[in-house]
C-alpha cells in the first residue's frame, strides 16, 4: 500500500513538474500516460457501476424467483390435497352407490319372495 502511494506521489510530482514547464515554457505537451489513467478510471467507475446495478437486478430477480417458486410449490400441495379429497369422496360415493344398490337389490328380492308367497296361498 505505502509502495502505491510512493508511486502515486511520484507521478503527482511528475504531473506538477510537466505543469510548471508547460506554463513557464509555454510547451504544448500532453500527458498520454495521464489521460490515459483518467479514462480507465472513468471506465473501471463505469463498469463498477452497471456491476452493482446488475448485481442490485439479480438480487431482485432471485427474491422473486424464490417468492414464485414458494408460491407454485404451495399451489401443487394445495393441488394434490383437492386431488386426494375429490379421490376420497368418489370411492366414497362409490361405495354408497353399492350399498344402496345392494338394499335395493335386496328390497327387489323381498318384495318378488313376499309376492311369490302371497300367489302360492
Amino acid at each position: 500500500m505505502a509502495k502505491f502511494r510512493d508511486c502515486n506521489a511520484k507521478d503527482d510530482s511528475a504531473r506538477v513538474a510537466i505543469q510548471r514547464m508547460k506554463a513557464e515554457l509555454d510547451l504544448h505537451i500532453k500527458d498520454i500516460n495521464y489521460d490515459d489513467c483518467v479514462m480507465y478510471k472513468s471506465m473501471y467507475d463505469n463498469v463498477t457501476v452497471q456491476y452493482s446495478d446488475l448485481l442490485g437486478q439479480f438480487n431482485k430477480l432471485k427474491r422473486e424467483h424464490n417468492i414464485l417458486r414458494d408460491c407454485y410449490s404451495s399451489s401443487v400441495a394445495e393441488k394434490v390435497r383437492y386431488i386426494d379429497e375429490h379421490v376420497k369422496m368418489r370411492r366414497t360415493i362409490n361405495e354408497y352407490h353399492a350399498a344402496i344398490n345392494h338394499l335395493r337389490a335386496d328390497q327387489t328380492a323381498v318384495a318378488t319372495d313376499l309376492s311369490e308367497s302371497e300367489s302360492a296361498s
